[in-house]
């Protein structure tokens, strides 16, 4: 148990429940998590051009001829670098600090991989450098310190913005966030079509969505003769033709879904689950 109450977000109390499972468990179980954990742990290196974690030198980012390597993402650590590639509105290549300045830890420039920094960029391997740092007092420093050292190197420096998340309202922001929104406000081009990364529009009113298909196959095999493996295959397939589109009908991916997996619900309990997994990101709800 005080092992597993070493790692980051583990109590005592859950630390507690995983020890007795795998105590409990059968020895199996117990040898083959044991196995992957050395394994993963004596493959998985560190990437000497991005930072980022890998199981070969250069990574599947930095090696990818179709990424844009003039636009550098700088993040705070590896694991980072797989929260921007979710979104899939960054196509180019990351670095990775290794931390954030930090005087009261003695954290200082000489403890992050600055210099390897500044030397990608003498090489003149990119235009533009994108800060996407937290935004707390460290970040924030290191932001601008960054900034600084890199200003004469020719580089176009900028920095994510900062303001409301998505689906959330004023009363819920603080002093500093909404601060920080007005302060990165922009000019709504009315001519510009509504960009959608990852999500899709129902003609069910018209929802806009940002859609967890996993939740949903989850949902559907509990209520449908086929299993988990072949209703992924309808839910996520269909779906993905349309997403060129941006657009996919309710009816027909209902019947899709219906004929396919033997869905044994109607249309009324089809629309109540998909009502329980999206996050809206702008809904417009037309009651017909």
């Amino acid at each position: 148990m005080a092992e597993l109450n070493r790692l980051p977000g583990i109590g005592p109390r859950s630390a507690e429940r995983l020890a007795l499972h795998l105590i409990q468990a059968d020895t199996a179980v117990a040898r083959r998590l044991a196995s992957v954990l050395v394994t993963s742990r004596d493959k998985i290196i560190e990437c000497t051009q991005c930072g980022g974690l890998a199981e070969k030198s250069p990574c599947s980012i930095c090696a990818n001829p179709a990424r844009d390597e003039r636009t550098v993402c700088v993040v705070e650590r590896a694991v980072d670098i797989l929260n921007v590639e979710k979104s899939g509105a960054f196509r180019g290549h990351y670095h990775v600090l290794g931390g954030k300045i930090s005087p009261m830890n003695g954290i200082g420039p000489e403890e992050l991989r600055v210099v390897q920094l500044e030397q990608r960029l003498a090489e003149g391997a990119a235009d533009e450098l994108i800060i996407a740092l937290g935004t707390d007092v460290e970040g924030d420093a290191t932001g601008h310190y960054l900034a600084k050292r890199l200003a004469k190197r020719g580089v176009k420096i900028t920095r994510i913005a900062h303001g409301l998340p998505a689906g959330s309202g004023l009363e819920f922001a603080d002093d500093l966030t909404l601060s920080q929104a007005l302060e990165g406000r922009r000019e709504l081009d009315v001519k510009k079509p509504m960009s959608r990364p990852n999500v899709v529009v129902f003609d069910l009113g018209k929802v806009l969505v940002n859609f967890d298909y996993s939740i949903a196959v989850r949902r559907f095999a509990e209520r449908s003769e086929a299993g988990i493996e072949q209703i992924q295959q309808l839910v996520v397939s269909p779906i993905q033709v349309e997403y060129e589109s941006g657009k996919i009908t309710t009816d027909e991916f209902f019947e899709a879904i219906r004929h396919g997996a033997g869905f044994r619900g109607d249309c009324a309990e089809f629309v109540s689950i998909f009502a329980d997994i999206f996050t809206p990101i702008e809904t417009i709800i037309i009651f017909f």
